[in-house]
């Protein structure tokens, strides 16, 4: 700015020659005014001369003006140049970083590891309320309003259930037996409980599986038991046993003339139990052969003669059959696979039973994958909490 000023003071310094030419012309014209009036013809030429003079005059004037002007500014900057004020200052001493500014890995590592864990536990959420099958003891009763009374565990190889309960007996698998079977009882200590059905909603629910390992340990605790194979569509105790289903049975008792059960209850040495499979007869509906007065003069035969009779029924949205075998056994086992079976399929099957008059004992959660179980929370799952925290327990 100051230099600006001096540039234009030196110009203005410059024309001062013009300025004192002016200057002279200004004196010179007056002195001639002063002089001896000239003649009429120089009027107009004297006119002329003050026009010019006064054109000289404000030109002057106005040159001194500007002259000063530029003056006084130049002597103001040049006064104020050292106490110019700075347009910034110094905060603190930049100081050299140990780290990169950006990306903050810290921060990136907490937010990867947040955002993982919310989604794990959306997938977990998302996959069990995707899981068509029930999981815990707690979620039979919120979803079938009924009481689950067991649960059994799923055997890993190639071994049977009924051959693992016949070979050990202090196996986890035999011991929820055990307790399924102590859970039947008390659901009615005051009726001495013989005659039970097994049942399903669908099939492959392991129903008969639980047949064979309930009627196993009953006959190894010293109880006389007996399986009457109720599914005559499709048949598997005595293929489950090893036995020839060939000899006289269920179908063939219904027609008989007489009321001894022996010559159609086939013993199972190895065991100790006894079963009556479906038989060689014809027969033209099964739910009016489970629904004849032979059939409960059966049932009451068996009763006699044996402690248990546990009966296989089929599946209860496959066929009406277990809805009248209901009627004359004492309680119904209803068979929920774990982890599988449709909720809405296992509510509907039991409002079928509860709308026959059938009595349910209670649900049995079978093939229940113990290591998936605790897993899954559920390993404090109330009375079952040793299934998913001491199931490794006992060795199986």
């Amino acid at each position: 700015m100051g230099q600006r000023l001096a540039m234009e003071a030196d110009d203005i310094i410059v024309r001062k020659p013009s300025h004192q030419l002016a200057m002279g012309g200004i004196y010179h014209l007056r002195r001639r005014r002063g002089g001896r009036a000239a003649p009429t013809s120089q009027t107009g030429a004297q006119n002329r001369e003050a026009i010019q003079l006064r054109a000289l005059e404000r030109e002057a004037a106005a040159n001194r003006t500007l002259f000063e002007t530029f003056l006084n500014r130049f002597k103001e900057s040049a006064s104020t140049e050292g106490t110019e004020t700075p347009e910034g200052r110094v905060i603190s001493q930049a100081e050299v970083p140990g780290r990169p500014a950006y990306p903050n890995r810290k921060r990136l590592l907490m937010s990867y590891l947040l955002g993982g864990l919310l989604l794990s536990c959306a997938l977990v959420i998302g996959l069990h309320l995707l899981s068509p099958g029930m999981l815990s003891p707690e979620q039979i009763e919120q979803q079938l309003g009924v009481h689950a009374i067991g649960m059994v565990p799923h055997l890993t190889g190639k071994q049977l259930p009924h051959e693992h309960v016949q070979e050990k007996d202090a196996s986890g698998y035999v011991e929820a037996i055990n307790s399924l079977q102590v859970s039947l009882q008390l659901t009615d200590p005051d009726q001495n409980i013989q005659a039970i059905q097994v049942t399903s909603s669908v099939p492959e629910e392991g129903k008969t599986t639980l047949v064979l390992s309930l009627a196993l340990v009953l006959a190894k605790s010293g109880k006389k038991v007996v399986i009457v194979d109720g599914d005559l569509r499709r048949s598997s105790i005595a293929k489950k046993l090893g036995v020839k289903d060939t000899g006289p049975g269920l179908t063939d008792f219904m027609i008989a003339e007489h009321d001894e059960v022996a010559p159609f209850i086939t013993p199972h040495e190895p065991s100790g139990m006894a079963f009556m499979a479906t038989g060689q007869a014809k027969y033209v509906s099964a739910a009016d052969l489970f629904a004849s007065e032979r059939m409960q003069q059966l049932v009451a035969i068996l009763k006699t003669e044996y402690d248990y009779v546990l009966i296989d029924a089929p599946p209860v949205m496959a066929v009406a059959d277990s809805r009248v075998i209901g009627q004359v056994a004492d309680k119904t086992l209803f068979v929920v696979r774990w982890n599988k079976t449709p909720k809405k399929v296992a509510r509907a099957a039991l409002q079928l039973l509860h709308k026959s008059q059938v009595d349910v004992a209670g649900v049995v959660l079978q093939q229940v994958d113990l290591k998936r179980y605790g897993r899954l929370g559920y390993g404090d799952s109330g009375y079952y909490y040793h299934y998913g925290r001491y199931g490794q327990y006992y060795s199986s």
